[in-house]
Parts: structure tokens; C-alpha cells; sequence
């Protein structure tokens, strides 16, 4: 795809994907709040690093879901989504034993990255089946 076209709002977004969106967002602002407090040694190392993760993420979804259905494009940056997840997920005992989150904390994150797993896997079916159903018509 040209660089032109890269970018292109395709109008095919359902409301799965803008949940899944959503759900990565609150994801990004419940990792910003938990690590508030982190010490000052690690706010721009690590905590850092998982902040831009976080971000990067949302960005990605919101991207892949911009990608015309079925395309290349839109399931390589599917394929990033997950990669940044996996990426999150572990940093987080990383982020405890540094003190910059409780182990509630690191519970209750590792408990929405489940989710957001779960939400992801039904976001590419949905895509799946909404591709078998535009092929019919």
C-alpha cells in the first residue's frame, strides 16, 4: 500500500472494535495511576518505558482498526497489539519489585490483560466473520 493510502480512514469500524479501544485506554490510565508514586529512581527508567508501552498500544489498536478490513496492514498491526500486551504484561512484576506498584496493583493490570487477551481473540474473529460475511454479498 502506498504511503498516501497507508493512513486512510476506512469507515468500517463496529462497535467491538471501538470497545476493545476503549478497554486499552483504561488499561493505559490505570497503569499511569497505579505507578504515580513510584520512587523517583525508576520514574523515568522503567516506569517510563512501560508508560510509552502503554500509549503505543492504544495507538496500535487505533490504527489497526483505521487498516481497511481483511488488509496486511490491519493484521500486522493486529500482530503488534498483541506484542505490546505480552510486552506489558511482563513488565509488571518488574514495576512491583521495584516498588513502583503494590501486588494488588500488579493483580488487578494482570487481570485486565487477561481480559484484553479475551477481547483481542474476539476482535480478530469478528473480523473473520464480518470478511466471510462481505464475501457472500
Amino acid at each position: 500500500m502506498n504511503q498516501s493510502n497507508r493512513y486512510k480512514y476506512f469507515p468500517n469500524n463496529n462497535h467491538k472494535d471501538f470497545r476493545f479501544l476503549k478497554d486499552c485506554q483504561n488499561l493505559a490510565a490505570e497503569v499511569f495511576k497505579a505507578s504515580a508514586d513510584a520512587p523517583k529512581e525508576y520514574r523515568f527508567t522503567i516506569c517510563k518505558r512501560v508508560h510509552d508501552t502503554c500509549c503505543d498500544l492504544v495507538h496500535a489498536v487505533r490504527l489497526a482498526n483505521n487498516f481497511q478490513l481483511g488488509s496486511q496492514d490491519r493484521k500486522d498491526e493486529q500482530a503488534v497489539v498483541m506484542e505490546l500486551l505480552l510486552r506489558i504484561d511482563d513488565l509488571l512484576p518488574v514495576l512491583r519489585k521495584c516498588r513502583c506498584i503494590s501486588l494488588g496493583q500488579e493483580g488487578e493490570i494482570t487481570k485486565k490483560i487477561g481480559n484484553l487477551k479475551f477481547s483481542y481473540e474476539k476482535w480478530l474473529e469478528s473480523d473473520e466473520y464480518r470478511i466471510k460475511r462481505e464475501s457472500k454479498q
